[in-house]
């Protein structure tokens, strides 16, 4: 049988940042993303709403 040294083992665990980093950065990019697509729907109504204006105002 091989004799295991379990008192002094630890698994190599990275720290807490290394070890959620990439669900940090992918979160804050998520959210950029959403927030810059939500500006562009609300730009693009806006358009809408002015051309249909103008075009009854006509």
């Amino acid at each position: 049988m091989i004799p295991f040294d379990t008192k002094h083992y630890r698994a190599n665990q990275p720290g807490c940042l290394r070890k959620y980093w990439p669900h940090i950065l992918t979160t804050i990019a998520l959210i950029a993303l959403l927030s810059w697509l939500d500006k562009l729907d609300r730009d693009s109504h806006l358009n809408r709403v002015q051309q249909a204006a103008s075009g009854q105002c006509k």
